[in-house]
């Protein structure tokens, strides 16, 4: 496989879980705000938990890609 091609797809995972963790982040000030009570928050939570799995996963295999 293509090295650019595999820090592309490295660089859009990690991408994918800042995007996650924002979204994650505003549902909960929206939960806090709106009158829809803690139907909300499970979706913000899980959200910001797997965004920050793929940034780790980012960090991860961009570190041991360097390494090499």
């Amino acid at each position: 496989m293509n090295d650019t091609f595999l820090k592309n797809v490295i660089t859009a995972i990690g991408n994918a879980g800042w995007l996650m963790i924002g979204t994650g982040v505003l549902i909960l000030i929206f939960e806090r705000v709106s009158t829809l009570g803690d139907s909300l928050s499970t979706y913000g939570i899980l959200s910001i938990v797997v965004g920050a799995c793929f940034v780790v996963i980012k960090w991860l295999s961009s570190y041991f890609l360097n390494k090499k």
